[in-house]
């Protein structure tokens, strides 16, 4: 609204005064005697009598006054006495006013009435403010003491969550570490550099069979997972099996050595046994007829399997650079 609280408050200061001031007038105008009498003149000679405790004017005798003085000495008495009527007439009709309004400022009641009303109303400008503001401000104090302890409870639990998921990277690290190291003992017999010439048919199925033993003797619970697009340890070990198992079913009766002495393997053999060896990944691989293209591919493979556990660790590069990501 327009008015404000400070207008408000002392507009309704000044109506209790206003109320007050004439709750006072009206007790003090009928704290007094009733009407009162009415004065009565009487023409008795020159003494007068008193009604009321007010004189009577009485008429001067003519004879008393000079003959020339008799008759303004008459107009002045006659203009005396329409006063006094007129006088008298006035004081009669304000005592017969209605005291209705006087009677009913003058109330007890009343006056605790307006003493009420002043109150409610200085209470709702004044005292009921005040109070809406400690409780906002209490409120708000609340509020912050909560939002802070909240924020602190959180900076406690990213702390902890940091501090476990360290523990646990360091813990799964070591227990990969461990596992991988034991795996690639077993790939040896896979090598590029010396090639061993003297590598079976034979050789290959111990190499499936130790294989087989370190994944379910624990290693493969280690192994990474990735898919066929971004292949990972997992994938790369189970494209090394399918081509073993597809190896042992080509095997030759006699069991020849699958490596000719004094052969020999290029860059670009390497380009294309790799990517021979990558439709593993999925049902595309075959096996060529040739044993030492055989054993090319499945070496490919293995190579591909030491470099995803490699990754995995990350010992071919600088851990430190890498960054680690938080989980969410």
């Amino acid at each position: 609204m327009g008015v404000s609280r400070a207008s408000a408050a002392f507009l309704a200061l000044v109506i209790g005064a206003m109320l007050v001031a004439a709750s006072v007038a009206a007790q003090t105008a009928t704290g007094t005697s009733g009407s009162p009498a009415v004065q009565t003149a009487t023409s008795t000679g020159t003494t007068g009598t008193t009604t009321g405790g007010q004189p009577l004017l009485t008429q001067p005798s003519v004879a008393e006054k000079a003959p020339d003085k008799a008759v303004e000495l008459q107009l002045e008495w006659e203009k005396a006495e329409i006063e006094r009527d007129r006088h008298q007439l006035e004081e009669r009709k304000f005592n017969e006013r209605d005291p209705q309004w006087e009677r009913l400022f003058s109330s007890p009641g009343v006056a605790a009435l307006i003493t009420s009303l002043l109150a409610i109303v200085m209470y709702w400008l004044f005292t009921k403010p005040l109070e809406e503001k400690k409780l906002r401000d209490a409120v708000d104090t609340a509020v912050l003491g909560y939002v802070s302890k909240l924020e602190e409870l959180e900076s406690q639990r990213d702390r902890l969550w940091d501090e476990v998921v360290i523990a646990r990277s360091t813990w799964l690290l070591e227990k990969r570490a461990d596992a991988y190291k034991a795996l690639w003992g077993k790939l040896e017999a896979l090598s590029l550099y010396p090639l061993p010439f003297d590598f079976k048919y034979s050789d290959a199925a111990g190499v499936q069979e130790a294989l087989k033993e370190w994944y379910f003797g624990g290693g493969g619970m280690y192994l990474t997972l990735g898919d066929k697009a971004s292949p990972r340890s997992r994938e790369r070990y189970f494209a090394l099996q399918r081509a073993l198992v597809k190896l042992a079913k080509v095997t030759p009766a006699n069991d020849p050595e699958m490596i000719p002495n004094g052969a020999t393997v290029s860059a670009e053999d390497v380009e294309k046994d790799e990517a021979e060896a990558d439709k593993f990944l999925g049902d595309e691989g075959t096996l060529p007829d040739d044993g030492f293209r055989r054993y090319r591919i499945i070496r490919a493979l293995g190579s591909r399997l030491r470099s995803a556990i490699v990754e995995d660790l990350g010992t071919r590069g600088d851990l430190a650079t890498k960054s680690l990501a938080k989980p969410s």
